[in-house]
């Protein structure tokens, strides 16, 4: 770095400024591909100059590595696992899509267990989501051990958006089974692991230990 700054001084004069040594954090936004938005926090130095040597020994390498898998030729899953904000930084802060936008932006939690609690749940189950306590600890309850914990993660989730990745996959019906008075209840099927709704029917029904009196195809509404 000591190096870099004295190349630097060799056509700029100007002394750094280099404060007490510490850097400024700042917080930007971010939107994955999808138009989700993120945020993240970042370390810069209040001298240009040397905040462009930092971007370039940190967020540029992260590009360049990136670049090195040639997954243009060659399609390949990468993971990120860093904060980083990798637009230019004479890009506008205001437009969100450039530098290189990520698929999908996850918390380390959820890369570590494989996605968020819905898609947990739908991988624990074989392809179901029910929007129901008691059917959640019935076929989760690794994930939900309690209806209790079942109910509060139904109250602060807002499921469609926990799966928008896997919208085009998912198949939302109503159902109620036999004996249980009131509305029909929303149950979520992911037809990559279900294939056929009949077949569905008799794996869910196994699972909660209940048939259906009502198993009908959503009209159209999301939850």
């Amino acid at each position: 770095m000591l190096a870099i700054l004295a190349a630097i001084r060799r056509l700029d004069a100007r002394p750094f400024d280099l404060g007490d040594g510490s850097y400024d954090v700042r917080r930007r936004a971010l939107q994955d591909k999808m138009g989700r938005a993120h945020s993240v926090t970042t370390q810069v130095h209040l001298d240009s100059r040397i905040n462009r040597i930092l971007w370039q020994v940190r967020e540029a390498e992260v590009i360049q590595a990136l670049d090195r898998v040639r997954a243009v030729r060659f399609p390949r899953r990468v993971l990120l696992l860093n904060a980083l904000d990798l637009r230019r930084l004479d890009d506008d802060p205001a437009t969100e899509e450039l530098g290189v936008p990520a698929d999908r932006c996850m918390s380390w939690p959820e890369i570590r267990n494989g996605g968020n609690r819905a898609e947990a749940v739908l991988e624990a189950s074989g392809g179901f989501l029910p929007v129901a306590p008691k059917a959640l600890v019935q076929i989760a309850p690794e994930i939900f051990p309690s209806l209790e914990a079942a109910k509060k993660w139904l109250q602060r989730t807002d499921i469609s958006e926990a799966l928008v990745h896997h919208a085009e996959h998912l198949t939302y019906l109503q159902v109620r089974p036999i004996g249980q008075r009131g509305k029909p209840w929303p149950l979520i099927v992911d037809r990559r692991r279900q294939k056929n709704l009949s077949a569905a029917r008799a794996d869910f029904e196994a699972m909660i230990g209940m048939e259906m009196a009502v198993w009908q195809v959503d009209d159209g509404s999301r939850l």
